[in-house]
């Protein structure tokens, strides 16, 4: 499947897996970038292809992280604290694995739609940027 990844601006198509997109995107780290997520879209339906989306950012420094995902009403469906030096939370290329799962809800997976994640940094709650999901079933 034919697969499209936006980072900073650039373009990537191909088969990428999250893996190949993190090995990418740690070898232009001359500035920090807004988040992305791998595979995108993807589909949490159990049938073992692409059941996960792997939300990948960079940090200058460890620090605390939240990350919220948002349904496009602006309700928060996800939410996941890291404390700094944790995995997620550590100096550089970041990845945190979301399966489509509503965390505040106990709905189960989400229904089909477009999420906003946004990822906020430190005490200042400094936001990292926000990155578009899309969810197909």
């Amino acid at each position: 499947m034919r697969r499209a990844y936006l980072w900073s601006g650039i373009l990537f198509l191909g088969l990428l897996s999250a893996c190949q997109a993190a090995e990418v995107l740690a070898a232009d780290n001359d500035l920090p970038r807004p988040p992305v997520s791998a595979p995108n879209p993807f589909s949490p339906n159990a049938d073992g292809v692409d059941d996960t989306t792997t939300i990948i950012y960079q940090l200058a420094r460890a620090e605390d992280i939240n990350i919220y995902i948002y349904d496009i009403n602006g309700n928060v469906v996800w939410r996941r604290s890291i404390p700094d030096g944790q995995e997620g939370a550590r100096v550089g290329l970041n990845r945190v694995i979301w399966d489509g799962r509503a965390s505040l809800r106990g709905d189960g997976v989400l229904p089909n739609g477009v999420y906003i994640c946004r990822i906020l940094a430190g005490a200042s709650k400094k936001s990292l940027g926000r990155a578009k999901i899309l969810l197909l079933k």
